[in-house]
């Protein structure tokens, strides 16, 4: 009996791991863990699971793009959700967008007062946005 308990506290302890391990947590996300507690009273085993706290970070990455028009982007991404761009002393911060393959960041009003587009796939990266006639610019950017 005493052996079966800690199979199965062995068991579920691996599965509540694993499933920590398939977090979607934000960023900065605080995290709840348990820690197993075994004591044993006359043959017969108690365990008890005690909730730990552990608060996780992380930093923000940052890249540089050389763009085919001269601009050099840094894409910083903020979270899984949003990267900042900053180009041309202007700084704007794109939301996550529905994307066919790599990253695609949009904002409605973007560098120039329109919207902006930077979608990324690898070390590549399309730039788009209204430029300050109001006429559309893409330009293919490479990481540096």
């Amino acid at each position: 009996m005493k052996t079966l308990l800690n199979i199965t506290a062995v068991t579920a302890l691996s599965a509540a791991a694993l499933v920590g391990c398939n977090s979607t947590a934000p960023n900065n996300a605080k995290t709840t863990t348990a820690v197993q507690t075994t004591t044993t009273t006359q043959n017969t085993t108690h365990i008890a699971a005690q909730p730990v706290v552990v608060q996780t970070t992380t930093q923000a990455v940052t890249r540089t793009f050389r763009c085919q028009n001269g601009f050099m982007p840094k894409i910083t991404y903020l979270n899984t959700n949003q990267a900042q761009i900053s180009v041309q002393g202007k700084t704007q911060v794109l939301n996550i967008a529905t994307s066919g393959s790599g990253a695609r960041y949009v904002a409605t009003t973007g560098m120039w007062g329109t919207g902006a587009e930077w979608h990324e796939k690898g070390n590549e990266a399309i730039f788009t946005f209204k430029g300050t006639d109001g006429s559309t610019v893409e330009t293919a950017c490479q990481a540096m």
